[in-house]
């Protein structure tokens, strides 16, 4: 299982910052935020909920959506075991790149269909980590868990696509198969890897050795490769106008479309 020792592991003290949590569940992560000194905004699916002094929370937020939220307005974002419940990862990293300051930090975390264990339960079944049987099909796509879980080549390239690049991997639980496995396939994974994780010729450049260099890095990671989820620290490396100069276009078309306006309810308002 994860949890958000796993999130608080990895992001930086940093008292005063503002960061926001998309779909904080219980609350349990947000309120370790807010006693760790950050001024946070959180959002949820549901009635919004008490979170105490030092944060408020957004209700009745789809993130499928826009974000009710203001470009480059936060220095922080986590994502908890978030991503793969929702229908676009795409509008998802996009989303969390437009309300980031230029060097803001995005923790994010998901199931790790990378691992070993997940490979391998792969081959045999078809199958990967956190949807290891078929669907239930009687349930609609909106309403069930863990149905859009990002490939880690599909969500590295989205990451790059919008400004994101991959600062750090988290350690998550490991268990002692994964081990095992990473000893005995590790030299296989290394060779595979190297050979089909490099620049195609007709995309030959300098943007694509990078990126393809840093994506060999990433899946040759032991933490990839053993971890039960991806905890990932982004960090975005420049203004939105410097990679996606499109995207003010969206927005503005985005905005166009009329939606319910979310209501907003301060914890410090209740008392």
């Amino acid at each position: 299982m994860h949890g958000p020792e796993h999130v608080l592991r990895v992001l930086p003290r940093a008292p005063g910052q503002r960061l926001f949590e998309g779909g904080c569940g219980t609350g349990a992560l947000t309120r370790e935020l807010v006693r760790r000194g950050f001024e946070v905004t959180a959002s949820t699916f549901d009635d919004a909920l008490d979170l105490g002094p030092g944060a408020k929370c957004i209700a009745h937020v789809d993130l499928n959506l826009a974000l009710p939220l203001d470009d480059e307005s936060f220095d922080c974002a986590v994502l908890q075991e978030v991503i793969e419940h929702l229908e676009n990862p795409a509008h998802v990293v996009r989303e969390f790149s437009r309300i980031l300051r230029p060097g803001g930090i995005w923790v994010l975390t998901t199931p790790n269909s990378s691992g070993v264990r997940s490979r391998m339960h792969f081959l045999m079944s078809g199958f990967v980590k956190g949807r290891r049987r078929p669907a239930n099909y009687g349930s609609p796509p909106g309403d069930y868990n863990n149905l859009f879980i990002p490939a880690l080549p599909v969500l590295h390239y989205l990451l790059w696509q919008y400004g994101f690049r991959v600062q750090r991997i988290g350690r998550a639980n490991r268990k002692f198969s994964a081990r095992l496995l990473f000893i005995a396939l590790y030299p296989l994974i290394w060779l595979g890897t190297m050979r089909y994780a490099r620049p195609m010729a007709k995309y030959e450049s300098p943007l694509q050795r990078e990126a393809c260099r840093d994506l060999r890095r990433i899946l040759l990671s032991p933490s990839i490769l053993m971890d039960e989820n991806l905890v990932l620290v982004l960090v975005k490396s420049g203004s939105i106008a410097s990679y996606a100069p499109g995207l003010a276009d969206q927005r503005s078309a985005q905005a166009a479309e009329p939606r319910m306006a979310p209501e907003l309810v301060s914890s410090r308002d209740k008392s």
